[in-house]
């Protein structure tokens, strides 16, 4: 198994976008928590709008923090492995990152507020709480690819990792395994009646 990158740091799900937030990195956080808290008073005081509707309590602070706060973890993700597949050197646009046979570990430390008993009986165990893996694979394959379909031959696994390990984002590749699995999966599938 081919190690490619360890980018250390708290694995980030990318955030849900439920609105257009370009608008957002115009002005900066400082700005938007004002207007959040304008907005606020004003919906409290039953104030309408320029289209005739009332206030409405807005987030845009913490949603601009979420965005900023991801395109700073994607832009460390995607400057790590670079770095790691190209000996050292940043390349923008590099086209050899590993695209296939992606073994894609997301560690993470227990909880601070658990027992040492608790932590201990959980070291290299599955982590099974939020963020799902899906939200931060998300999030690596925005950082790495243009497209999302550039990447489907990929294993996650979230892991919590003992407190003298660091947490981060494990990327290692192995053909050999993904086809000994698909293989496997194709013989199971022939010789049952699933294909019938």
């Amino acid at each position: 198994m081919k190690l490619i990158a360890f980018v250390e740091g708290k694995p980030k799900a990318q955030p849900r976008i439920t609105q257009k937030s370009k608008f957002l990195f115009g002005h900066s956080v400082e700005h938007w928590t004002k207007i959040d808290t304008e907005n606020k008073r004003k919906g409290e005081l039953g104030l309408l709008n320029k289209k005739g509707n009332p206030y409405k309590p807005t987030r845009y602070a913490y949603t601009l923090q979420r965005l900023t706060n991801s395109n700073d973890y994607r832009a460390k993700v995607y400057e790590t492995v670079c770095k790691a597949v190209n000996g050292g050197k940043y390349v923008v646009g590099a086209t050899n990152i590993p695209k296939q046979n992606l073994f894609i570990f997301y560690l993470f430390h227990a909880p601070k507020s658990w027992s040492k008993k608790k932590r201990l009986a959980n070291e290299w165990k599955f982590h099974l709480f939020k963020p799902d893996y899906k939200n931060i694979l998300t999030g690596v394959e925005d950082a790495l690819y243009i497209e999302d379909s550039d990447c489907n031959a990929v294993a996650n696994y979230k892991l919590y990792v003992p407190w003298e390990y660091k947490e981060g984002l494990l990327i290692l590749q192995d053909e050999e395994i993904h086809q000994f699995v698909i293989d496997t999966a194709i013989e199971d599938f022939i010789k049952g009646d699933a294909c019938k």
